[in-house]
């Protein structure tokens, strides 16, 4: 039996999470307390992206003072999750930061997140996500040798 059974998107189950204790760049973190994964170009494409149980993400990445009109938490979430994941640990997969980027828009597309809301987010992290590209956080190092 094919293993596409077993594993299929998460995204339509809870993002679980708790505060991890730690700040990046004065951002709260938050700590996964499960893994999820999300299935790249739909069902039965067998191309997953699977952010493991204890990783640690400031959820959404948004500025402070957008935090009001864009909360961290919002349903574009799970796909700043994953893209958050892919960011950190791109070399470890060899995934570039274009394709990262279109991960994020096809997740906010899934999870249906308005269409004005995916173009603001996607051009902001293609605008600026260079910042983060390929850089591993302290709190994240252990998922190196232990994943």
């Amino acid at each position: 039996m094919s293993d596409i059974f077993f594993r299929r998107s998460s995204f339509k189950t809870p993002l679980k999470y708790e505060p991890a204790g730690t700040t990046r760049k004065g951002i709260p973190e938050y700590r996964l307390l499960e893994s999820f994964s999300f299935e790249i170009g739909g069902f039965g494409s067998e191309t997953f992206i699977t952010v493991p149980q204890f990783f640690v993400t400031d959820l959404a990445s948004i500025p402070k003072g957008v935090r009001w009109m864009l909360p961290p938490n919002g349903p574009y979430a799970k796909a700043a999750v994953i893209h958050d994941y892919m960011y950190e640990f791109a070399s470890v997969f060899r995934w570039d930061r274009s394709y990262a980027d279109l991960v994020f828009r096809e997740g906010m597309e899934r999870l249906d997140v308005p269409a004005h809301i995916r173009t603001i987010m996607y051009r902001s992290v293609r605008t600026f996500g260079n910042r983060n590209f390929d850089k591993v956080s302290e709190a994240n190092r252990f998922l190196l040798t232990h994943s």
